[in-house]
């Protein structure tokens, strides 16, 4: 059975509008992964409201944010410009590496070994 021939019963009566089609595409594609219906709102709504972590900001203007897609686990990473999201970025080492960083000073400011 490959991936086309498989309906994920969570999609039934859901839709994703064509806008979107190209960061579903691109999230398949670059993280194995499909988003439960409601999962994509909610990462478009925590980068609006910058909830997200803001991993860098581009000379061109364009940022770079990470999400935990919390289905699955993992972190992924969206282009954005003017606060809407573009594509899905590849994990890159430099990405994760700013993550990581984050991630634990988060963890650590949570704990109270930062002030």
């Amino acid at each position: 059975m490959t991936a086309s021939d498989h309906f994920d019963p969570r999609w039934e009566g859901a839709s994703i509008p064509s806008e979107h089609w190209h960061l579903h595409r691109r999230l398949l594609e670059r993280y194995g992964i499909v988003l439960a219906p409601g999962e994509f709102s909610k990462i478009a709504t925590d980068i609006r409201k910058r909830r997200a972590h803001l991993v860098e900001v581009r000379p061109d203007g364009t940022g770079v944010y990470c999400a935990k897609i919390d289905s699955v686990g993992i972190y992924i990473f969206i282009g954005t410009k003017n606060g809407r999201m573009i594509t899905i970025l590849p994990a890159s080492d430099s990405l994760k590496r700013k993550t990581l960083t984050y991630l634990m000073r988060l963890r650590a400011s949570r704990s109270g070994t930062i002030s």
